[in-house]
């Protein structure tokens, strides 16, 4: 949970934030066990997974969707704002 909140890419705060962020979930769950090794161990498979959904705008599929939904088929910078974002979070750190 940590990790995927701290990843979203909705998320839009700055280093300090996030490690404040970090810095205070560490210390109100210190009783799970390993709990900062799992969220660093995860990080990557999180961003990964983000990563994966920001580039969805790249399949045939989420064009349907989005066709079905009403959305159009014009890109208008959609691909180019989710190609921007997808590199940020493959390499996002707060520790």
């Amino acid at each position: 949970m940590v990790a995927d909140f701290l990843l979203h890419p909705g998320m839009q705060l700055p280093p300090a934030l996030k490690q404040r962020f970090f810095s205070g979930m560490m210390a109100a769950l210190a009783g799970v066990p390993k709990l900062p090794h799992r969220v660093r161990a995860t990080q990557a498979l999180f961003g990964l997974k983000w990563c994966a959904i920001l580039l969805n705008e790249f399949t045939l599929e989420h064009l349907a969707r989005r066709c079905f939904a009403g959305g159009g088929t014009k890109e208008s910078g959609r691909k180019t704002a989710q190609l921007e974002k997808a590199p940020a979070h493959a390499r996002s750190s707060y520790e």
